[in-house]
């Protein structure tokens, strides 16, 4: 790394390789020998127009790009394409279907809804986007203009790991956040589009590749703005005005490094490499670190996390020391907090090993655990925090020892199977019945399981009994031994709970003596099961 210059995990713009941006500042004051910088001169100079007519070939090159489908480099960033996209491609049909798997899908659909109908093919916004449905659940329109999806949302941290089958209907893809970081099937979509910032350039521009089909300005909107029309594009050569001179120049430089290290292939290994060295450090730290998004749909290139159950103390803390190790911008986005680290091209692999290095001394250097008082030979443990469930680990068992220590996990979002509206209690994993997730009152929230666990079955065990014996001795079943022969039952004597030997008519009349004679019932019957059977004496806190 260069002498001054940190590791930039910023989720655009981002960290762009060094040799690119050496290569620009060797150029930037005098062009070849044109003697001006690329931002001085004009876009119809024969230079500028070489910048562009390269810049373009090594995008069809290193892409894949069919022959016959249009290259667009348009101003305004992939935002702008929102817009543009219905107004150019709704044509007489006035509605499409949206895959909304995150925040930028969910902009992407608001704004079709200015020109025409956007229908929500699906929606994942109720699991805070942590996952892609499968395409069982989609509900798509073969009658729809197009299906828009978002392969990689940058905020979220959600990817599509696979080219969305949706039959015949156009497919439109933003590819803005993994756009450059591993081979993708063109020829599958109708538009991919793509913020430059990420993985390709600085900001100011996106890049879009156009079937035939769309380019012709047969569905144009008569309301589409010239500037926003996909045929003036193309028909001119993405100079209908001043294009973003510089950053496609430094674009076309991008691409020609690109080309040098062995294309989407070598960033498509790196991006293997530096997303599976972190996720590797968060699923090893038993929950002191936590990504919310279901494993399958886990992004490559942007990793949210929290720490600590979501302890934003905490998490300011790691965000200031990190610096002191030349990590910067790891802070999630503003909407969703937390942690976020974004892993795009210009992020050298041995920053994502500093990152992971400096999370492991962390975690150990902030690990806590919760400990129990002891309270009559068992343990009271201190309550986790409120966003966090906990696991119990028993260093002994309760009857050697009073000591139990527990540890934070986050919740996950994964979804219960018997109270489907609810959260998945992960603390139930390993536990019998844990398939069902049943604890929708979030008893386990603030009791360790092993507790819940023992007392539902022991309380469990003791209600079978109690029942069994009542319906038993009500149809004139008795132990033997003379002193069960004499238990009334409801048919005998008008009797009610309590009344175990003596019938309610027995019983006295004032109110505190009934009460005590009632206990006294209870005791007598008890130690009589225990003696005609021979039951061990039950503990002293059952």
């Amino acid at each position: 790394m260069a002498e001054g210059r940190v590791y930039n995990f910023s989720a655009g713009p981002s960290a762009m390789p060094l040799e690119v941006l050496e290569e620009v500042q060797r150029e930037m004051v005098n062009y070849k020998g044109s003697g001006m910088s690329v931002m001085e001169m004009s876009h119809r100079s024969k230079e500028f127009m070489a910048i562009a007519a390269e810049a373009e070939k090594n995008l069809r090159d290193i892409f894949a790009v069919p022959s016959d489908y249009k290259v667009l480099m348009m101003q305004g960033g992939a935002t702008l394409q929102f817009s543009s996209i219905p107004l150019n491609m709704l044509g007489s049909k006035t509605k499409a279907d949206y895959l909304v798997t995150g925040q930028w899908g969910e902009k992407a659909h608001k704004e079709c809804n200015k020109y025409g109908t956007g229908q929500l093919a699906c929606n994942t916004k109720s699991t805070k986007f942590t996952t892609i449905p499968p395409k069982s659940e989609w509900k798509l329109d073969a009658e729809a203009a197009y299906v828009h999806y978002c392969a990689n949302e940058t905020v979220n941290g959600v990817e599509f790991s696979y080219t969305p089958e949706v039959g015949e209907v156009p497919l439109v893809a933003d590819m803005s956040s993994n756009f450059c970081s591993k081979p993708i099937e063109v020829s599958k979509h109708a538009f991919i589009y793509a913020g430059i910032q990420k993985n390709l350039g600085p900001a100011g521009m996106s890049v879009g590749f156009l079937r035939p089909d769309f380019a012709d300005g047969s569905k144009e909107s008569k309301i589409c703005p010239t500037y926003c029309s996909f045929k003036t594009t193309g028909d001119n050569g993405s100079m209908y005005n001043t294009p973003a001179c510089f950053t496609l120049y430094v674009m076309g430089e991008y691409l020609k490094y690109t080309k040098k290290v062995g294309g989407l292939a070598y960033w498509a290994e790196m991006s293997d490499k530096k997303s599976n060295l972190l996720y590797g450090t968060i699923d090893g730290s038993s929950g002191f670190y936590n990504c919310p998004v279901e494993k399958s749909a886990r992004s490559r290139m942007n990793v949210p996390f929290t720490i600590n159950g979501g302890d934003e103390a905490m998490e300011k803390k790691f965000l200031d020391e990190a610096k002191k190790h030349k990590l910067y911008t790891l802070a999630g986005h503003r909407s969703v907090g937390g942690c976020r680290a974004s892993l795009y091209n210009g992020l050298p692999l041995e920053g994502v090993a500093k990152l992971t290095d400096f999370m492991k001394s962390f975690m150990d250097e902030n690990r806590k655990s919760f400990t129990g008082a002891v309270v009559d030979n068992a343990a009271v443990c201190a309550l986790p925090r409120r966003t966090g469930r906990t696991t119990l680990r028993a260093g002994t068992k309760l009857s050697e020892g009073p000591f139990i220590e527990t540890e934070t996990y986050p919740k996950e979002m994964e979804m219960s199977a018997s109270v489907p509206f609810l959260r998945y209690p992960q603390v139930l994993k390993g536990w019998v019945g844990e398939e069902k997730g049943f604890d929708p009152l979030g008893v386990t929230d603030a009791l360790p399981v092993y507790w819940v666990r023992e007392a539902e079955l022991k309380h469990g065990r003791v209600c079978m009994l109690a029942t069994v014996g009542w319906i038993a001795t009500d149809m004139g079943f008795r132990f033997p031994g003379d002193k069960f022969q004499a238990v009334s039952n409801a048919f005998e004597v008008n009797r009610d709970a309590g009344d175990f030997f003596v019938g309610k008519n027995f019983l006295p009349k004032e109110p505190a003596k009934e009460k005590d004679m009632r206990l006294k019932e209870l005791g007598t019957a008890v130690y009589s099961l225990q003696t005609e059977l021979r039951l061990p004496r039950l503990p002293r806190w059952m």
